[in-house]
């Protein structure tokens, strides 16, 4: 599935799904990549607040998208198959996320042998946790802002998440991660009931 035919099939989406797309503030509606990644960003907050299955119609077609060198662009659509994979995973249903598993994979593995050799670096150190970070987060917190705090956790879970997918548990035990995961989704959460979902990106 081409960016377009993605974003058009988005785009017609009727129902409760169709009501969520259409509050993305329009200053995100301008390029394909900001469609993309509003989109993803709005799917990761239907993750947090459990409507798991708006979540996964979301993904879906961004997950079709192929890997066209384009990092710009890969960035969102990876984000948007860890979480498709993650869903259809708790579901139940390997096929799904082990196709997005290997789509991910795939991507990392392309270029010739030195651009392989530092971007599986760059994963490793990445699954390790070694470049996750919270100053964002604490500045934010330290400073009562609430919107800012709630941005960084939602790009923090999309880290977290990413980490879980490729269950690496030697690098980062399931135990660990599955409470990190919690805790942040948690304070999100936290952080709605105070101000609001609107007030997050990409509503605002």
């Amino acid at each position: 599935m081409q960016i377009t035919e993605a974003l058009d099939s988005l785009s017609a989406a009727s129902g409760p799904l169709a009501d969520r797309v259409s509050k993305v503030a329009a200053k995100y509606n301008k390029t394909q990549k900001s469609r993309i990644e509003s989109l993803t960003r709005l799917a990761y907050l239907l993750y947090v607040i459990n409507e798991n299955d708006l979540a996964e119609q979301l993904t879906a077609p961004l997950s079709k998208i192929p890997f066209e060198n384009n990092y710009d662009y890969w960035v969102w659509i990876e984000a948007s198959l860890v979480l498709n994979g993650t869903l259809a995973r708790a579901r139940g249903d390997e096929p799904v996320y082990a196709d997005a598993l290997a789509r991910v994979l795939a991507a990392l593995n392309t270029g010739n042998e030195l651009q392989v050799t530092v971007k599986r670096n760059t994963h490793e150190r990445f699954i390790r946790g070694e470049t996750l970070s919270l100053d964002k987060i604490q500045d934010a917190e330290n400073e009562g802002d609430f919107v800012t705090e709630g941005n960084q956790r939602v790009t923090y879970l999309m880290s977290l998440l990413k980490i879980q997918f490729f269950d690496k548990p030697e690098h980062y035990p399931h135990e660990k991660i599955k409470a990190d995961i919690e805790e942040n989704v948690v304070r999100i959460n936290e952080i709605i009931g105070k101000i609001g979902l609107e007030k997050l990106t990409p509503f605002k």
